[in-house]
């Protein structure tokens, strides 16, 4: 799975952001399985059209709960090293 490139703040501004009082980023953080249609997935929310936003189906192994939650967190562990990354290399 290709993970897409954060965007700089000009390209995003229409897009929502979260924040607590001391201005730290609220994310939240999601996966589920369904075991009506045997499916699972994880999503990473940030806010209402930004596009860091991710919806995704877990697409090898067997579908489950515990295996999405797993995924969207390991998930989320790498996009936010890659973008501590970024942000380190630009400075």
């Amino acid at each position: 799975m290709k993970m897409p490139a954060f965007k700089s703040a000009e390209e995003c501004e229409d897009a929502v952001d979260h924040a607590d009082e001391e201005g730290n980023l609220l994310v939240w953080t999601d996966g589920g399985f369904d075991p009506a249609r045997l499916v699972a997935g994880y999503g990473i929310f940030y806010g209402t059209g930004n596009p860091r936003n991710v919806a995704e189906p877990l697409e090898h192994g067997v579908p489950s709960a515990p295996r999405a939650e797993r995924y969207q967190s390991n998930s989320f562990k790498r996009r936010m090293s890659r973008a501590c990354q970024s942000l380190n290399q630009s400075q």
